[in-house]
């Protein structure tokens, strides 16, 4: 019985042996986890909502942009969408660009009606009367059109004939244009500002409250065909940019245009969170790199320094030796005069043991004589050693 316990005790041991060392291969494969993203781009991010919402591919034309990591993602990227009241962004650009250039004075007025009431209308509120306004500015929408079409990322003369026609825009186009206004924010004063006071609980706005976003959105109804849109620059840690244009052929569009704003900024939020932990993986395994270069270096003076110091030692013992009046003798000569003084003493012993066996051998005490023998071999090492310890 106490064999058996015996083995179900050292069995229980070691299993927890072995649980032990596992477990923290397990914990380094959670925490690895923990730094990729919850989807590995922003397409699989953005596909997967549209099949959970079913959405018909050719009703949608969208854009992401990470300000950051460079990081982009289209679709239908040059598919011409009602942009509803999109273009009202690339509209006050023209103006801000104005003030900043000291054309147009920022408290003066366009017509009769304050700028920044134009601005603050036509952005934060979309009245189309006061955009009409500040379009007639151009004499006509084509003429407007192509003083936008820098903005846009659009060769006015080569421009593609839907561009001019009333208010239809690309992914790829709005994208460009939020891009420079991001990116060149003292060119154009105000108008970021100004993005941000508008529907504050709705379109993209509507269920996204972590962050203060910048957008403008649109909504059009016409031959039977309802666009809804927006466009925004949100503030997460890594700034980005998304366009979304959508039309009645999405399920529950303003839920879908909700829901992408939301699903941008989950997806970027794990990616930069992923972005970070491995840049300081790279930081503390760069540091480390760098450590232990400083301590290979260290040693390697370290040793440099013991054997200058040797050697230092070594050509100082001869003149050491001069100045007190003593030579060092040739080592040939010393290990000569050594062996020969081995060999003298190894020959005398033999000799004696020799002489003595003999005499030993006349008597016939072969018990004595053995014992005799054994003692003279060992006295023979002992004097070889003594010899050789004296003459070192």
């Amino acid at each position: 019985m106490l064999s058996v316990r015996y083995r179900r005790v050292l069995g229980l041991l070691l299993s927890l042996m072995v649980i032990c060392a596992l477990l923290p291969c397990a914990f380094a494969e959670n925490q690895d986890t923990s730094t990729q993203p919850r989807w590995p781009s922003a397409e699989a991010a953005i596909q997967d909502l549209i099949a959970e919402y079913e959405a018909d591919e050719s009703c949608l034309a969208l854009a992401y942009y990470n300000t950051v990591t460079g990081e982009e993602y289209y679709l239908n990227p040059d598919q011409y969408m009602d942009a509803a009241s999109m273009y009202k962004v690339p509209l006050n650009m023209i103006f801000a660009e104005r003030v900043a250039n000291g054309e147009l004075d920022p408290d003066g007025n366009i017509g009769l009606i304050p700028y920044t009431t134009l601005r603050d209308e036509t952005l934060i509120n979309s009245d189309n009367e006061k955009a009409a306004d500040l379009i007639a500015q151009f004499n006509g929408y084509h003429n407007f059109s192509a003083a936008i079409a820098p903005y846009m990322g659009v060769d006015p003369d080569n421009a593609d004939a839907k561009y001019y026609e009333n208010n239809f825009f690309t992914p790829r186009q709005m994208l460009t244009c939020l891009r420079l206004l991001y990116s060149e924010q003292d060119r154009f004063p105000g108008i970021i500002e100004t993005m941000s006071k508008a529907e504050p609980d709705n379109y993209f706005c509507r269920d996204e409250h972590r962050y203060t976003i910048a957008h403008k959105y649109g909504w059009n109804e016409e031959n039977g065909i309802l666009s809804v849109n927006d466009c925004a620059i949100i503030p997460t840690k890594d700034p980005i940019i998304i366009v979304l244009f959508t039309t009645s052929g999405v399920n529950r569009q303003l839920d879908f245009l909700t829901a992408f704003c939301t699903r941008c900024i989950d997806y970027t939020e794990s990616a930069t969170a992923a972005r970070e932990a491995n840049e300081a993986a790279e930081r503390e395994a760069q540091e480390a790199t760098a450590k232990e270069a400083e301590k290979a270096e260290a040693e390697a003076q370290a040793a440099a320094l013991i054997e200058q110091e040797q050697n230092a030692d070594e050509s100082q013992a001869p003149t050491d030796q001069q100045a007190t009046g003593n030579t060092v003798p040739d080592s040939g000569i010393g290990s000569a005069r050594r062996a020969m003084v081995l060999l003298g003493a190894m020959a005398f012993v033999c000799i004696a043991a020799l002489v003595f066996f003999i005499l030993r051998l006349r008597e016939k005490k072969f018990g004595l004589m053995i014992i005799w023998f054994e003692l003279a071999v060992v006295a023979l090492i002992a004097l070889i050693y003594a010899c050789h310890a004296l003459l070192k």
